[in-house]
């Protein structure tokens, strides 16, 4: 009986307990102010012209060229180059154009870099940069 008046009592006790709830979770958006956009990463697009006229039997030449201005550049303002990055070699207007696809670029910093690219050596003509919808930016 004893035994009996024990169960019944924590059964009771267990019953006058407060029920427990399941935790809440609260969702939040962040809102920019306006005029202000936040800076992901973009799909960015750089196109480089180079000096060259378009030679299919110098291209191979052209590109190691622009390769070695990019990389000379890189490390003069310490910037790591990424080497993976491939470039698609076009004809634009009859002269040697290089079109590199960096996924998950930050734009802005692109765009900063190819400019100090473009201004610190000769051998590129014009470069553009397109970054997701954005318009193209001519340098």
């Amino acid at each position: 009986m004893a035994h009996l008046l024990v169960l019944l009592s924590v059964v009771a006790a267990a019953s006058a307990c407060a029920p427990t709830q399941a935790p809440t979770t609260t969702t939040t958006t962040t809102t920019l102010a306006p005029g202000r956009r936040r800076r992901d990463a973009d799909q960015v697009e750089v196109t480089i012209v180079s000096r060259q006229n378009f030679d299919p039997e110098m291209n191979p030449a052209y590109l190691k060229v622009v390769e070695a201005k990019i990389e000379e550049y890189s490390k003069r303002i310490g910037q790591e180059n990424n080497r993976e990055v491939k470039g698609d070699v076009r004809n634009i207007d009859g002269k040697f154009a290089v079109v590199y696809n960096l996924p998950g670029a930050n734009c802005d910093k692109v765009i900063d870099f190819v400019k100090g690219a473009k201004e610190n050596t000769d051998a590129i003509e014009q470069a553009t940069v397109k970054c997701g919808d954005r318009d193209r930016v001519l340098l």
